[in-house]
């Protein structure tokens, strides 16, 4: 805004060419735009503070790019006013959302995740978990509501799919459903799903939902990051032996806490459309449990209240930077009732985006412990 103010103090009394009266032309329209979206975004999803900004500067933009317009013919120095309100422009339309990407590289993306879904499903099926982990990055992480703490790296992440599918007639099959996939940009697919298990006779064990995030840079993909959850908890949690990870104290970690006593606080007084409007970019996602909820509107209308009296607490196992401005963060959590016992534990795992050193959620990920 201060180049805004230089820019318009800049002009003098000599016209510009075309070119210039051109771009002047072009700035203005796109600011237009800019502040057309923005309203379309805060209609449909809730307004932020990162809205409110975006629009405000969009319009000062705009105004300043009319401005110049009409003082153009007077202004010698008009070249130099564009130069900064051009620089300005570009970043007044930017927001928490993903980057845009061409319709033909996304649908080459859709094709090869499809792909890496049915590699994915034929090695489960065939129990044959060194290929299954072939899947994952070397670092990747996973978790699951049949685990109570993560699974670190492909080493790990293969061993644990030769275990359990080791001799498991029972779990003959797995189906995955794509129902989202959108790039992240810096090489990243962030993909969500529904999954269902079926036994050898098709009868249906187990269903829920999933999320991965993939790195797409080389001839295969490699997930990053896994987070599945099943549609059936527990139903009894007081004959488990809880299980614990170390908590998180590194990096950002201030920013995980800052995230989690701002989302529970929104949570514990039942205010969805406050939640999602500060905690979710536009676009966000809720993954929970087997219930799968995309953008604000959805899940304003779809989050669960907890119970009359239950609390949730929730802590930090980890956190992962996986491009400049995205990244992972995942951890414990449990509800407790009004006498303080644990009625349900499981883990979350999120992908989030880092706005100004804030964390804003780009899918929230998890679920209650199921059983092994």
């Amino acid at each position: 805004l201060f180049g805004l103010a230089i820019a318009c103090l800049m002009v003098r009394s000599q016209p510009p060419g075309a070119g210039i009266t051109a771009l002047l032309v072009a700035i203005t329209i796109e600011q237009l735009t800019a502040v057309y979206v923005h309203v379309g975004s805060m209609l449909d999803g809730g307004i932020t503070p990162v809205d409110i900004v975006d629009i405000t500067v969009s319009l000062i933009v705009c105004g300043g790019g009319a401005y110049l317009l009409m003082q153009s013919r007077k202004s010698q120095h008009a070249t130099a006013g564009l130069i900064i309100l051009g620089a300005m422009s570009m970043s007044a339309c930017a927001d928490s959302r993903a980057p845009a990407v061409d319709a033909s590289v996304q649908d080459d993306l859709t094709e090869r995740l499809e792909a890496h879904l049915d590699a994915f499903e034929v090695s489960w099926s065939a129990g044959d978990g060194e290929t299954l982990g072939s899947l994952y990055a070397e670092d990747a992480i996973r978790i699951s509501s049949a685990e109570q703490t993560p699974l670190y790296g492909r080493q790990e992440i293969a061993a644990h799919y030769s275990d359990r599918l080791a001799g498991s007639e029972e779990q003959a099959r797995i189906e995955l459903t794509l129902v989202d996939s959108r790039s992240l940009g810096s090489n990243l697919l962030l993909a969500v799903g529904e999954y269902q298990v079926s036994s050898a006779e098709e009868a249906v064990s187990r269903r829920g939902t999933w999320i991965n995030l993939l790195d797409v840079s080389g001839d295969s993909f490699r997930v990053l990051f896994d987070n599945a959850s099943s549609a059936t908890a527990l139903e009894d949690f007081s004959q488990v032996n809880r299980e614990m990870d170390p908590l998180y104290t590194g990096e950002n970690s201030d920013a995980i806490d800052r995230a989690i006593v701002q989302y529970l606080g929104f949570l514990h007084a039942s205010d969805f459309a406050s939640l999602t409007a500060a905690s979710f970019v536009a676009d966000g996602m809720q993954v929970m449990d087997g219930r799968m909820l995309i953008g604000r509107e959805a899940m304003v209308a779809g989050i669960q209240p907890l119970e009359p009296g239950a609390s949730l607490q929730a802590y930090g196992y980890g956190y992962r930077p996986v491009s400049e401005d995205v990244v992972l963060a995942w951890g414990p959590y449990e509800v407790r009732d009004a006498n303080d016992d644990i009625i349900g534990f499981g883990q979350w795992g999120n992908v989030l985006r880092l706005v100004d050193g804030e964390l804003v959620i780009i899918v929230e990920a998890g679920g209650a412990y199921a059983g092994s």
